[in-house]
């Protein structure tokens, strides 16, 4: 899975929504030290997971709030309280994360 297609991540498979888990901690690794070479900075914390609790939730939703901020992105996404075995809401947080990412990495320059 690449992190340019964080929008495939299959419903109710374990292993891929690990994986998309490890990508996402590396993509905001990137874009956390992207933000520094601008010389700005976020509260970031590290999001490496294995099970998306609620204190993921808010630190991961934090910080794609702060770059909508910093990156001038507009209103950012509600990327909170998502239940993963909810395949209505797991869909629906995908699409609007992936596409959140997508204007993040445009914002920044990022191929």
């Amino acid at each position: 899975m690449s992190i340019l297609n964080l929008s495939s991540v299959e419903f109710g498979n374990p292993e891929a929504l690990q994986e998309f888990f490890d990508l996402n901690a590396l993509e905001h690794d990137a874009v956390n030290d992207a933000v520094l070479d601008l010389g700005q900075e976020i509260d970031a914390m590290p999001l490496w997971t294995e099970t998306p609790d609620q204190n993921w939730q808010f630190i991961h939703e934090s910080q794609h709030n702060q770059l909508s901020v910093l990156l001038n992105l507009g209103e950012p996404p509600d990327l909170s309280g998502v239940d993963f075995n909810n395949f209505a809401q797991y869909d629906d947080w995908i699409t609007a994360h992936a596409q959140h990412h997508s204007q993040i990495r445009a914002a920044l320059g990022f191929q």
